[in-house]
This record gives structure tokens, C-alpha cells and sequence, in this order.
């Protein structure tokens, strides 16, 4: 099976693949975007690409792309990500001024970063900036455990995370919707968004993106457990707008 993950060797989406398809064959990018697109191509099999993290929030990027590209969430994957503090051999922390990572990594260690009074650097994946510290004087990068010991690096702080129980949620991505399953995600425009909540949806999870062609208009990304695959085409029929994102049994079922 060919999968396609954003990031480098021992970047945390790596480890979340090798815990929920160990043996599946890896493909990596250095965008998320490169991945849909490869998926598009025909390339690889599936995404397996990161949506949401219990202190950072929703990738806005990834969840436009999954609308975009016309594809499917067709499972889900709970990480638990604890961040180290990485330096080249010989680094003291008094010698640190810049943290390089990625945007998300950043965001979940940032109050960390502003104690130290250390300048956050952003960098296109934990374990790219991992690799590129390395000989960068002055430099220290957020990374995994892992990702120390495949570029050589020194940990110098484990479980940085401002948050103890710090989660990343992973989809699936594929092209099909698999009959037998539940509707879960999916996605509306602003103009339906009043029917939607007028009709009573049981909505788990919710939040919208700015339409890029449309000034102040704005399309909604929302969670929905229990509608059966036989339902779909009935709701689809009542909100003209709405468009089915994934399918998925999800271990965040019930959450408040």
C-alpha cells in the first residue's frame, strides 16, 4: 500500500503512520499539498496527513484541500505527541536564540518558547528543521524523540508541549466512501449554514474557513455522528450546498 505522509524520516506523521499501518510503504513530501496532489496523480494509494491537535486546533489548510481536491476522509488516527528540544552536539541552552519547527509544533510549545526568550523560527516540518539545525550556530530545533537520534542531535528538554495530553488527529484520505459506513464529515456553504442549524443536527465539532472568491463569506467544516451511509443522499437533497468530507467509525465519538 503506498501512502503519502507530509514530512521527513522520524517526523511525528511517520510515527503515527508506522503505529496505525505498520507496514504500509511511505512516501514523503515537504507539502501538504504535494501529497493531495500525488494522491490526484494516482501515485500513491492514500493521504495520511494531520487535521486537528488538541492544543493547536484545526489545520485549515488540509480540511480546504480535502474540499478542494474532491477526496475522502476514510479513517482517523489519535497520536499523542510529546515534543523534545533538539541541539547539535556541544550546545549549551544559554547558547540557544532561535527554535526552528513546524507552525503547529510552534503553537504547541509556545509558551515555553516566550520563558526562554527564544525566537521562533517556522520551518516546513519538525523533523526538516531537525535536520537542518544541524552546524546552525545558535540554533535549536522541536522535534520528536526519534528525529534526535536520525539527524544527530543532542535532546536537551523532553515534553516541552504547554499542554500534558497533546493529541494530533490524523485522517485517512482517499477517493471512495465506503457504503457500508457513517457519514461523519462534511462541509457547507455560508448561505445554508441558518437550515442547517434550524433542522436540528446533532453537531459535534465545527468551523469555518473565508471563501477565497467571496469577500465575508464563509464555508463551514462540521462533524456529524450516526448518519447511516443510507441517509446521505435524503440530507444531501435538503441543503444545496452541502457536500459529504468523510467517512469514518471515529474514536472522538461522543465527545463534547
Amino acid at each position: 500500500m503506498q501512502v503519502g505522509i507530509q514530512g521527513l524520516s522520524a517526523s511525528y506523521s511517520e510515527a503515527a503512520l508506522r503505529e496505525y499501518w505498520p507496514h504500509a510503504k511511505v512516501h514523503l513530501y515537504e507539502s501538504f499539498l504535494e501529497v493531495f496532489a500525488a494522491l490526484k496523480v494516482g501515485t500513491l494509494d492514500y493521504a495520511f496527513l494531520p487535521f486537528e491537535n488538541s492544543t493547536a486546533g484545526f489545520i485549515q489548510e488540509n480540511f480546504r484541500l480535502l474540499d478542494e481536491f474532491g477526496f475522502l476522509a476514510e479513517g482517523e488516527h489519535i497520536f499523542r505527541v510529546e515534543h523534545c528540544l533538539l541541539v547539535p552536539d556541544g550546545t549549551s541552552r544559554s547558547e540557544i536564540r532561535e527554535v526552528y519547527s513546524h507552525p503547529q509544533a510552534l503553537m504547541q510549545c509556545q509558551a515555553f518558547i516566550k520563558a526562554n526568550g527564544w525566537q521562533a523560527v517556522p520551518w516546513f516540518d519538525t523533523a526538516g528543521a531537525a535536520r537542518d539545525i544541524a552546524g546552525k550556530k545558535g540554533a535549536a530545533a522541536i522535534a520528536s524523540f526519534g528525529a534526535a537520534h536520525s539527524y544527530g542531535l543532542q535532546v536537551i528538554d523532553k515534553a516541552i508541549n504547554d499542554a500534558k495530553d497533546n493529541w494530533t488527529r490524523f485522517f485517512v484520505v482517499g477517493k471512495s466512501l465506503a457504503a457500508a459506513r457513517v457519514a461523519n464529515l462534511f462541509r457547507i456553504q455560508a448561505t445554508d449554514f441558518g437550515s442547517l442549524i434550524k433542522a436540528g443536527w446533532p453537531i459535534n465539532a465545527l468551523h469555518s474557513l473565508p471563501e477565497t472568491s467571496l469577500a465575508w463569506q464563509h464555508r463551514y467544516y462540521f462533524e456529524v455522528y450516526g448518519i447511516e451511509a443510507s441517509e446521505i443522499d435524503q440530507r444531501l437533497k435538503m441543503l444545496a450546498s452541502l457536500k459529504v468530507l468523510g467517512s469514518f467509525s471515529s474514536a472522538l465519538k461522543g465527545r463534547n
